[in-house]
C-alpha cells in the first residue's frame, strides 16, 4: 500500500509540493499541500501570480482586498485536469520494466461571487462575497506497471477522490479605489475533505475502500493598494496556521498543522497592451514536525512572475514560477528509511500559458502549465549508500468562465445598480 502512497503524494503542479515521511495516509495525503491550490485560471495561466493582480470574486482565495477593486461585481468557475509522469528508482530497482503515472481526470476546482458597493458621496465602499474552492486536492488515479525478472507483469491502480472543500465569506472595504483591505474566513463544508475515498485494485482485483473526512478553519487577511488609475497594482496576503482535523471511517483521528504563509506582489501596466507582475511566497516549513530522524525541514520560498498581453481579441498570458519543494524521510514496506540526500528544501520549475476571450460580459478562460521537480534519495545498507533519482513532470489543464455585471451603490436610503461611467479598469479585463 505504501507504493500507492509513494505516489499519491505527487506534487501536481509545482505548488503543491510532496512531504513525505508520515505513516497513515492521510498524512500523506494531507501533508504534500503547503500552499493553497491555484484555481483561478487567469491566474494558473501567469506563472500563479494573484495577490495583486487578481480581482473580482476569485480574489476571495488569494487576496480578499482585491474583490472591492473594481466597480463590476462577479461570477466565476472552473474546472481542472491533471495528468503526470514519475520516476522513482528504488521503487523500480526490483523490476526489469517499471512505468508509473497519474491518468488523466477533470473536476470542479471553484464557484464564486462578489459584489462591491460603493456610497454615494463618499470615498469610502466595501464589497462582499463568497466563494467556493478546492483548497488541497486530493484527487488523482496513479497507475503502476511493473514486470519482474521471470516475466510475471503486475498492473496496480490508487485510484483517490475527494479535496478539501472550503466555503469562504469574505468582506472587503475600500477608500477612492486606491486602498483595500479584506478578510476571507476559510471553513471546511460539513464532512469535507470531504469523504475522499481511496481505492486500489492489482491486476483486476479490488482491495476494499477507504474513507476519509476531516475539517479546517483558517484566516486569509489581505490588502492592496492602487496607483496611477491602477496602472501599478500592490498587494500582500496572510494565510493563518489551520489546524485539520481528521479521522477515517468514523475510527482513526488525527491533526495536523498547515504552516502560515506570507505574499507580496506587484504588476505593472507597462503599455496599453501589456501588463506584468511579479510575487513571493515564504514557505515555513520549519513549522512543520520533525522528520523520522528528528530533523527540521529548512524554510523555502516560491517566485512567480507572469505577464499578459492584448492581442485584440484576445488575451495571451505566459508564466513561470520557481518554488522550493520539501522531502523528507518515508520508511518503506520493508523497513528500510530512505530519505533525501540534500534535506534543504528541493527547487521546482514551472511554466504556464494561458489565454482569454473577452465576450463581453462573459469572458472565457485557459491555461496549460508544466511543472517538474526531482532530487536524489540515499539508503544505506551494510554501511554503504546507494543513491536513489526521483522526480515528477506533470501537466494541468484549467477551464473557466468570468460573468461581469454592474455593481452597486447606496445613498440616501435607496440602493441601485450602477449604471453610470466605470472608472477605467485595464487589469480588469481578464479575471
Amino acid at each position: 500500500m505504501k507504493a500507492f502512497l509513494h505516489a499519491a503524494v505527487c506534487a501536481l503542479l509545482v505548488g503543491a509540493p510532496m512531504v513525505r515521511g508520515q505513516t497513515t495516509l492521510w498524512d500523506d495525503i494531507l501533508r504534500p499541500q503547503m500552499t493553497p491550490t491555484t484555481v483561478d485560471v487567469r491566474s494558473a495561466g501567469m506563472g500563479k501570480v494573484a495577490v495583486a493582480g487578481i480581482t473580482g470574486s476569485n480574489a476571495i482565495f488569494t487576496n480578499p482586498a482585491a474583490i472591492g477593486a473594481t466597480q463590476k461585481s462577479s461570477i466565476a468557475l472552473g474546472v481542472e485536469g491533471r495528468l503526470g509522469v514519475i520516476k522513482d528508482a528504488y521503487a523500480a530497482e526490483p523490476f526489469d520494466t517499471y512505468k508509473k503515472s497519474s491518468k488523466p481526470y477533470m473536476q470542479l476546482t471553484h464557484i464564486s461571487a462578489a459584489l462591491p458597493i460603493s456610497i454615494k458621496d463618499s470615498p469610502i465602499g466595501f464589497a462582499i462575497g463568497v466563494g467556493y474552492h478546492d483548497q488541497y486536492t486530493a484527487s488523482r488515479t496513479i497507475y503502476t506497471k511493473q514486470v519482474e525478472s521471470n516475466g510475471t507483469t503486475t498492473e496496480m491502480y490508487a485510484k483517490y477522490r475527494g479535496s478539501m472543500n472550503l466555503i469562504s465569506p469574505t468582506v472587503a472595504l475600500t477608500i477612492k479605489n486606491m486602498f483595500g483591505i479584506g478578510l476571507a474566513v476559510n471553513q471546511t463544508l460539513p464532512g469535507a475533505f470531504g469523504k475522499v475515498t481511496v481505492a486500489t485494485k492489482t491486476n483486476g482485483l479490488e482491495t476494499a475502500n477507504a474513507e476519509y473526512s476531516g475539517s479546517a478553519f483558517f484566516l486569509t487577511v489581505g490588502i492592496r493598494l492602487s496607483l496611477l488609475r491602477d496602472k501599478i497594482a500592490l498587494g500582500g496576503a496572510f494565510y493563518s496556521p489551520s489546524q485539520w482535523t481528521f479521522k477515517r471511517d468514523d475510527q482513526e483521528e488525527g491533526d495536523f498543522t498547515a504552516p502560515r504563509m506570507f505574499v507580496l506582489g506587484g504588476q505593472i501596466q507597462v503599455t496599453k497592451q501589456l501588463l506584468a507582475a511579479l510575487e513571493f511566497q515564504t514557505r515555513l516549513f520549519a513549522t512543520m514536525p520533525a522528520t523520522q530522524d528528528g530533523d527540521k525541514l529548512n524554510n523555502g520560498v516560491a517566485i512567480r512572475a507572469g505577464g499578459e498581453y492584448s492581442l485584440d481579441p484576445l488575451l495571451v498570458r505566459l508564466g513561470i514560477s520557481l518554488e522550493n519543494v520539501p522531502s523528507t524521510d518515508m520508511i518503506q514496506p520493508d523497513g528500510e528509511l530512505i530519505a533525501p540526500k540534500d534535506k534543504s528544501p528541493q527547487m521546482g520549475f514551472g511554466a504556464s500559458a494561458g489565454v482569454g476571450i473577452p465576450l463581453k460580459p462573459l469572458t472565457i478562460q485557459a491555461a496549460l502549465g508544466w511543472s517538474r521537480f526531482g532530487y536524489d534519495n540515499e539508503i544505506e545498507r551494510a554501511g554503504t549508500s546507494t543513491t536513489y533519482a526521483y522526480s515528477e513532470n506533470h501537466f494541468k489543464l484549467d477551464l473557466g468562465i468570468t460573468l461581469d455585471l454592474p455593481g452597486a451603490k447606496i445613498g440616501r436610503g435607496e440602493t441601485k445598480v450602477d449604471e453610470g461611467a466605470e472608472v477605467p479598469q485595464p487589469l480588469d479585463i481578464g479575471k
